[in-house]
């Protein structure tokens, strides 16, 4: 299969560049370099390793609107070959360092990836805001499916009270929106029940 050929290539890598390769494939088809290299530890990034890979044509550089220092897997097959190579206990780490270093870089970041990652690896807690932030900016894109989806999966994550009954708002909107009143009432009257006394929400 393709997806085999393309385990092969990166199989003919220098170590050190499969390393960093998998690493990078936890991000995405498209990563910062900064963003990888706080993922190993400092002796596992040789200074020529991205050079070295740009110049195997299994990088390229990116627009670099978020973060300095962005690349691009140069064909998807080999993000998904380098992903798959990652063991899953070591890919659920990953996502979740990866979704810190996306917070705390100062770039940036669509909440929905940040939920991803949070959510991937397995720390529910961490992504269920985002989902509820993801979920905003869909209502306000008038996006109702989309608003739909993004609170299930936030509601997936067992957040608290508080942040459960903004999400079944945000639902209930996307209910009134495409004119399903008597669904907005049932997700309103369970937003009102969680949401704290006197807040503006809850109002």
């Amino acid at each position: 299969s393709l997806l085999a050929v393309a385990e092969a290539r990166i199989a003919r890598l220098d170590p050190a560049a499969r390393r960093f390769l998998r690493v990078a494939s936890v991000f995405g088809e498209a990563f910062w370099e900064p963003g990888v290299a706080a993922l190993l530890e400092p002796d596992q990034v040789p200074p020529d390793v991205v050079a070295y890979l740009v110049g195997r044509e299994v990088f390229v550089a990116g627009e670099g609107r978020t973060h300095s220092g962005e690349l691009r897997f140069r064909h998807a097959l080999l993000r998904d070959a380098a992903y798959a190579m990652l063991l899953p206990d070591d890919r659920a780490l990953l996502h979740r360092r990866a979704g810190e270093w996306l917070v705390t870089s100062g770039g940036a970041q669509e909440p929905l990836v940040l939920a991803e990652h949070f959510e991937r690896g397995g720390a529910a807690a961490r992504a269920a805001p985002y989902f509820h932030r993801a979920a905003e900016l869909a209502l306000e894109s008038w996006n109702q499916p989309l608003v739909d989806s993004l609170v299930e999966r936030a509601l997936r994550c067992e957040p608290d009270e508080p942040l459960r009954g903004r999400l079944k708002l945000l639902e209930a909107a996307a209910s009134v929106a495409r004119g399903a009143h008597a669904e907005a009432v049932a997700q309103a009257k369970i937003a009102y029940e969680s949401l704290p006394a006197g807040s503006a929400s809850r109002y």
